[in-house]
């Protein structure tokens, strides 16, 4: 059973903050399992309240939550290199709780940490049920929250990117359970084909590692390269892993150098912390701080559209999509927009969702050539172990520019969308398209079912340029929704030509129906049908005297609406 903070779900009751202390974590609560906590160290110390065993510890100043893994022991050392030490500080170590001034603070160094140990004495890490340990996370047991975000440095080898039975437990954990986001390290085998598991899961956010400071624009040698089995772009996107200094344990004040996409992967979670507090904060869409904004529901599918949208692709001599750099090095600030910033965003986390055969579209417009970049992503169901191809519910993205040209979701040439291209993805989670100089004008992005299995499907989107959000074929109304399980069959029949439109409509029950058309700037251009339809199949025809070309045709009733793309020919 999920805890419900009112009627929102959030990290901790804390979360958002109002602004004023800048984007640095307050009042988050992140997660990671690993090897283990020194939890004496300046980085994590409370003097209040020291923890010295497993617990929870809801007001401590860093650590809200210590629990151990079975099999686990307490403590971090020497047999683990204290390689837990270092990871969690890199996600939010912060000595100044200590009154310390070290420089290598964590990336959301006020957030606070739910840990779940998986190490023992003799440097053994313990998953014995990769289902049990979300549990263990996600539920935040004894205390009133989710526990929303979690990373994990480690993972089992794999010499061949086969979705396995660790992928498929956390595909149908975060299928069941859509805000649970989760990030796992690519692993450090540096060849072909080489992710570790449960990095090749669907729904997680795969993480290489790229070298640091003024060579972060180059892969780290050693970061496992994709792609998956079937063809799935790993690792999904990248951050700094070469010679990262954090906490070490080997003493309560030290900090050492360590090298892997273990280190690459706390920064990417730190890094979304801090977007996900824009979020809670309100400083979405206006880019200040306004707490009757704040986004408290964030599905993992809109996190990782953002990772993923706010990625720079300027990796060594790779183009993007890759397999061996995904999207490219994450950079929040290149996806948060505050206000005065050129580059704008707009997001949409569309919980209901669409079925085989639907489509929903939205309109933007852009206002100067500053690059396009988009991202739908969404969670799907498990595959079986061992599936060659895994992906269950297949979505596409397609964009449409003023004069018609069109853009597909991962069609690629040269790190650009292709313009017109033939083929659709029907292999990833996360549909991409990139134009470096998009067209001003109005816009329009549609999101379709092209095979959902276990439908409807959610999927979340975010888009960053010089744009505006447009007022769409949806002229302002309220999201696509269902009532009470009412969902009628609207449809065209066939293409149109000379000016005749053919529609077919099949409803559950009598209901009042109104059918519109709309241009690709949203406006009404038409109307075809105004009235009450009895149950069952009627089918309607419309002629038309309206230009060639790209309209959409509006379905709509008191409980349900739906938007088809239509095609005059003359």
């Amino acid at each position: 059973m999920s805890k419900q903070d009112g009627s929102h779900r959030c990290l901790d009751p804390r979360a958002g903050g109002s602004g004023n202390e800048g984007i640095l974590g307050e009042g988050l609560v992140l997660s990671t399992t690993d090897s283990g906590i020194r939890t004496d160290h300046v980085v994590y110390y409370d003097a209040s309240q020291p923890i010295t065993e497993p617990g929870v510890y809801p007001n401590h100043k860093k650590i809200v939550a210590y629990k151990l893994n079975q099999g686990a022991d307490f403590g971090d050392d020497p047999n683990n290199s204290f390689h837990g030490t270092h990871v969690n500080c890199t996600v939010a170590g912060d000595d100044s709780i200590n009154g310390g001034i070290n420089p290598f603070d964590g990336i959301a160094r006020h957030s606070r940490l739910y840990f779940v140990d998986l190490g023992d004495i003799n440097g053994n890490l313990h998953i014995n049920s990769i289902t049990t340990m979300c549990d263990t996370i996600y539920l935040g047991r004894e205390l009133p929250y989710n526990i929303l975000q979690h990373s994990g440095s480690w993972g089992w080898y794999n010499s061949v990117g086969t979705y396995l039975i660790h992928d498929a437990e956390l595909d149908a954990y975060v299928w069941a359970h859509r805000d649970f986001l989760n990030l796992y390290a690519a692993g450090n085998e540096d060849t072909f084909r080489r992710i570790r598991n449960p990095g090749i899961a669907k729904n997680t956010l795969t993480i290489g590692a790229t070298g640091n400071g003024t060579i972060a624009n180059s892969i780290a040698a050693f970061s496992s390269r994709g792609p998956t089995q079937d063809g799935r772009i790993k690792p999904t996107i990248m951050a700094p892993g070469l010679f990262i200094i954090s906490a070490d344990g080997a003493t309560t004040n030290q900090y050492s150098l360590k090298s892997g996409t273990s280190m690459a992967t706390p920064a990417a979670n730190g890094a979304i912390g801090l977007i996900r507090q824009y979020l809670l904060a309100g400083f979405y869409p206006s880019g200040s701080a306004n707490p009757a904004d704040s986004i408290r529901y964030q599905s993992a599918a809109l996190l990782r559209t953002l990772a993923i949208v706010s990625a720079d692709p300027n990796v060594g001599s790779y183009t993007v999509p890759d397999s061996n750099i995904g999207w490219g090095r994450i950079d929040v600030d290149s996806v948060v927009y505050f206000d005065g910033d050129a580059r704008k965003l707009l997001i949409l986390d569309d919980t209901i969702g669409i079925n085989t055969g639907e489509a929903v579209t939205d309109s933007f417009t852009v206002v100067s050539q500053i690059p396009l970049r988009v991202c739908v992503a969404w969670t799907d169901t498990a595959a079986a172990p061992n599936a060659n191809p895994t992906l269950v519910n297949d979505l596409n993205i397609e964009l449409t520019a003023p004069d018609g040209t069109t853009y597909r979701g991962n069609q690629y040439s040269g790190g650009q969308s292709i313009p017109n291209p033939t083929d659709w993805d029907n292999v990833n989670v996360e549909e991409c398209c990139r134009i470096d100089n998009p067209q001003i004008g109005p816009w329009l992005i549609t999101v379709s079912g092209q095979q959902v299995v276990f439908g409807p499907q959610p999927y979340a989107y975010a888009i960053t340029g010089d744009i505006e959000p447009g007022v769409g074929v949806e002229e302002g109304d309220e999201d696509n929704k269902q009532i009470n399980n009412f969902r009628p069959n609207c449809r065209l029949v066939n293409s149109v030509t000379r000016g005749a439109i053919t529609l077919e409509i099949s409803l559950p029950r009598a209901d009042n129906l109104e059918i519109n058309i709309h241009d690709r700037s949203g406006r009404k251009v038409g109307n075809i049908f105004a009235g009450k339809v009895p149950s069952g199949k009627k089918v309607i025809k419309h002629y038309s005297d309206l230009p060639c070309g790209i309209y959409f045709v509006k379905f709509k009733t008191k409980e349900y609406y739906q938007i088809k793309k239509l095609l005059i020919i003359r």
